[in-house]
């Protein structure tokens, strides 16, 4: 598991166990664009919360390079938005 460093985070992510289940069978499904699977990955790698990586925002640029990313905060609103159970 990654530091999880606070100080560098614009916004912090907590997933639930269950958000964290929803979004990595999104992930692995595969069947989804692009641009959703990408901000699955963000958020699972930004997620602060005992089973999650904790990543700094820095942390997930560098990995997510040369793509374009909307970091934690972007995604998060997103989960919100468009990832409910069915």
């Amino acid at each position: 598991m990654a530091s999880k460093e606070n100080a560098v985070k614009k916004y912090i992510v907590t997933l639930s166990d269950q958000e964290r289940e929803q979004l990595t069978a999104l992930i692995q499904s595969g069947k989804h664009p692009a641009q959703k699977l990408l901000k699955a990955r963000i958020l699972l790698k930004a997620d602060v919360s005992e089973g999650g990586e904790g990543w700094s925002d820095t942390q997930i640029a560098a990995a997510m390079d040369p793509v374009s990313i909307r970091l934690p905060g972007r995604a998060s609103g997103w989960l919100k938005k468009d990832c409910r159970p069915p």
